[in-house]
């Protein structure tokens, strides 16, 4: 299971960027600090870069380093960037008075969001802030994204609840959401829609029906997606669970079948504001895109489960004995009727070979005329004995067929016990 995911996907708005100045010089300090303060960030001086560090290390919450080339005494700030970016992954924007290409150079080897020389004036040094800020933000989206694919690609082994599940826990995380969920409309009644698995902040919730009138989720249905950032609730004033759940905002997407027929919906919910950002809508297709892949593989194995029971209702219904077995001569399925003439349950057969359930002189016996099925390809009918679990022997007909995958390789065969038998 998808282990909790603590960082919420938010940014913070530019006025709330906070700057690390790391100048030794006070008076160039004091001038670029006032300039960055004017600006609307906030600003920290170190005088060193062994102050740099030492801030850093301490947990002090920086959003970007203004770095001088040249401290002074003590380590330089190439030294100083390679320390701190060993310990914590942080935007770095070299400050210098030098130009010359060994100073350049120098700063090369370090992941950095630009070199500005200080004679520059304030315009362009503002400018580089503003650029290694939105630089920055690509950066983290594309090891976001890169994270969000892994954890996606992680739940593939799972059942589809257990990957319904994740993904919603995922979806609230992403967006600091107090509540996620995957709907599926009802083929019977298009009104009404059922959750596949629900997030409610404190872990997952219980799957519910509700009626899509007058819900965000029908507006989702009708449009592809639907993005309220506030006033949820005051939007659709008829709709009580939002109400009473006084949900803020909500940001959902439309779930469609390969042929474009809607099926659900994916969403989140939350009792705040919803920042909106422009990759909103992609991060929601991408998980929408692994949620349809899931309920596909969720239909296929109900309609596979369904249609084997089907078959063991008929394999039941037929009073000769039936069984099939795959290459290895495991038998998959019996019906009842041979686990009569064997006077063994079907745990007491399925999974097991004729090494495991018949003397060695006949499981040898069956094995040879099994193999000469799959090397032939074709129906065989042969008399033989078969020993029950009283270890009565008998003389049956056996008559066996293979059968064939979706690309027709023979992969097992199904065989029946015809007949009268003759006890020996």
């Amino acid at each position: 299971m998808l282990q909790k995911w603590t960082e919420p996907f938010v940014h913070n708005s530019p006025t709330a960027k906070r700057i690390l100045l790391v100048e030794d010089e006070p008076i160039i300090a004091l001038a670029e600090s006032q300039m960055l303060k004017k600006a609307g960030y906030e600003c920290l001086v170190a005088s060193t870069g062994e102050r740099a560090i030492e801030l850093i290390a301490g947990g002090e919450p920086i959003d970007l380093i203004l770095m001088d080339i040249n401290l002074g005494k003590g380590i330089d700030g190439t030294e100083t960037a390679q320390r701190i970016l060993e310990e914590k992954d942080i935007p770095i924007v070299f400050l210098s008075c030098h130009t010359a290409p060994e100073i350049v150079n120098k700063t090369e080897r370090i992941t950095s969001y630009g070199y500005i020389v200080k004679t520059s004036g304030d315009t362009v040094v503002l400018a580089s802030i503003r650029m290694a800020f939105r630089l920055w933000e690509a950066h983290q989206e594309i090891v976001h994204a890169g994270e969000i694919l892994r954890i996606i690609a992680s739940t593939g082994a799972e059942s589809s609840e257990q990957v319904f599940r994740c993904l919603v826990q995922i979806l609230a995380n992403l967006f600091n959401s107090t509540y996620a969920f995957i709907s599926l409309i009802d083929p019977q009644d298009p009104e009404k829609a059922h959750t596949l698995a629900v997030w409610t902040g404190s872990g997952l919730g219980e799957n519910f029906t509700y009626d899509l009138s007058e819900t965000p989720c029908a507006q989702v249905l009708e449009e592809q997606w639907c993005f309220i950032e506030s006033n949820a609730k005051e939007k659709f004033p008829n709709n009580r669970l939002l109400s009473d759940m006084g949900i803020e905002s909500y940001l959902g997407i439309i779930l469609k079948e390969e042929n474009d027929r809607p099926i659900g919906i994916l969403a989140v919910m939350d009792t705040k504001p919803i920042q909106h950002h422009p990759w909103n809508q992609d991060i929601l297709r991408v998980i929408a895109e692994r949620t349809k892949v899931e309920v596909h593989r969720m239909r296929l194995e109900r309609e596979l489960v369904r249609k084997e029971r089907v078959l063991q209702s008929l394999l039941e219904g037929i009073p000769l004995p039936i069984f099939h077995k795959d290459r290895l001569g495991r038998y998959l399925g019996v019906n009842e009727a041979f686990c009569r003439l064997l006077h063994k349950s079907k745990e007491e057969v399925i999974g097991k070979t004729a090494f495991d359930i018949a003397p060695l002189r006949l499981a040898r016996f069956y094995a040879e005329k099994d193999e000469e099925v799959f090397r032939q390809e074709k129906e065989q009918m042969y008399e033989a004995q078969l020993q029950d679990g009283s270890g009565t022997l008998h003389t049956v007909r056996f008559y066996k067929s293979p059968y064939r995958d979706e690309e027709g390789r023979v992969i097992g065969l199904v065989g029946i016990v015809l007949g009268e038998i003759h006890e020996s």
